[in-house]
């Protein structure tokens, strides 16, 4: 049994207004030039097929246009929900659309639902978890529950033949036990760390086909694995090799992992420098870019002049020295702060250089009209 392992496509995602689709349109045609060449039998999806609960038509359209190649290949495709994705949107013709070997489990089930494909060497059961919340586990539990125990009720729920070939498709945060996950700024992250899930368990699944986590990793163990978003979706993934693992499974016991390169159309990258040496030095590009100035002084409309070589420029930034940063303004306690003095720290250690005489008369009358108002109040 060969398939494809593939997780956060984020379908019809933005990057600062820019749209991604169609690289990801280039990026589903890899897959599909993939499996046709390597053979594969399934394509697993764990999670955040789409950016948001309600995606544009043509992000939908996209994604209809991959499962109907996948099928007209006889390709099965399996797929969970992620936290990005509708539950219910994703759930609707579930049944009609399995009769044609695309399977997608929406919304949540105890026991943990199951799909069986068949190889040579017998029977394999890929078991459908989508993303779970403390609050799903109400129906059979009347009580108050963390992610993790959620998760871990479901788990317990569902029988498992050991001497079976299992795999696990799940969209959660795991951690295994003595691991750092890598996490990435286009992630939703839950403060403190409450969705974290112990990736242990998940040892005696064959393979577990993870998705949530942006950055390819493993959960404590090489089957349990997530393969990370085809695409670069935050500046925090710069270093990020974008792959996908094709999962081979033997007889029982022999399971055969290779990571296969994904090619970026457009990477998303940083550039420090001073504007003179960027205009001068680095080459044009259709790479998303974000700048980071170290001038001193200030450079005129630099945003408009970087766009001509740098079509899709992010943002841009200058770097603070050590300087500017000792030098901030802090007053004394009890002190009555300045404003102006404050202002104009803050306009240095972000621009880089000091206010000017003009810009220093405007701030002034804008205070000026500013104390008056609050005097008068």
């Amino acid at each position: 049994m060969r398939f494809l392992h593939l997780a956060d496509l984020h379908l019809g995602i933005r990057l600062n207004g820019y749209d991604r689709l169609p690289e990801q349109a280039v990026f589903l045609d890899f897959v599909l030039e993939t499996v046709a060449a390597r053979d594969v039998d399934a394509v697993v999806i764990s999670g955040d097929i789409y950016d948001k609960a309600t995606p544009s038509m043509d992000a939908v359209a996209l994604f209809e246009r991959f499962f109907n190649r996948l099928k007209a290949r006889g390709t099965v495709l399996l797929a969970v929900t992620g936290n990005h994705d509708s539950r219910r949107r994703l759930a609707y013709c579930g049944r009609i659309l399995s009769e044609h070997g695309i399977y997608i489990t929406a919304c949540v089930q105890c026991p943990i639902p199951y799909v069986t494909l068949t190889d040579a060497y017998g029977p394999v059961r890929f078991y459908m978890q989508p993303f779970v919340r403390g609050s799903d586990i109400a129906p059979w539990r009347n009580e108050a529950a963390t992610t993790a125990e959620a998760f871990s009720f479901f788990l317990s729920e569902t029988p498992l033949d050991e001497g079976e070939r299992n795999v696990l498709l799940a969209h959660q945060f795991f951690a295994g036990a003595a691991s750092n996950p890598l996490r990435s700024d286009s992630e939703r992250i839950t403060v403190g760390g409450t969705d974290r899930v112990d990736a242990g368990p998940l040892a005696v699944f064959d393979y577990a086909a993870l998705g949530h986590l942006h950055g390819a990793q493993t959960a404590g163990a090489d089957h349990v694995r997530y393969a990370g978003s085809p695409l670069m979706y935050s500046l925090s993934e710069e270093r990020q090799k974008k792959s996908m693992p094709l999962v081979t499974l033997g007889p029982k016991g022999t399971v055969e992992i290779e990571t296969i390169p994904i090619p970026q159309t457009r990477s998303v990258r940083k550039i420090t420098g001073s504007f003179a040496a960027i205009m001068a030095d680095e080459p044009p590009s259709d790479d998303y870019v974000a700048v980071v100035l170290t001038d001193t002084e200030t450079v005129t409309l630099p945003a408009e002049r970087l766009r001509t070589k740098f079509p899709n420029f992010l943002s841009i930034t200058y770097l603070r020295t050590a300087r500017q940063q000792s030098d901030a303004v802090v007053p004394e306690a009890g002190e009555r702060p300045d404003p102006m003095a404050i202002f104009s720290s803050l306009f240095e250690q972000s621009v880089g250089v000091a206010m000017s005489a003009a810009q220093r008369t405007v701030m002034e009358d804008v205070l000026a009209v500013t104390t008056s108002e609050e005097e008068t109040a």
